[in-house]
């Protein structure tokens, strides 16, 4: 799936302005398919982890314990 979310960016990101606004509907569609229906529990779940591996891997945070 990495893959295709991927080649959906890079054929999409070049769109800006009136030709974003027109395929905005059809960009949308495109992405929904791709990533299915996602909770937004499960989207927070993944902001959460990903913050908390940046600040444990960061050798200056001081653990306190």
């Amino acid at each position: 799936m990495q893959k295709s979310v991927t080649d959906w960016l890079d054929r999409n990101h070049r769109f800006q302005g009136e030709a974003l606004t027109k395929q905005w509907p059809a960009l949308e569609k495109a992405a929904q398919q791709l990533v299915g229906n996602v909770s937004s529990l499960v989207v927070l779940q993944h902001y959460m982890e990903r913050e908390l591996a940046e600040l444990l891997s960061n050798p200056r945070t001081a653990l306190v314990g």
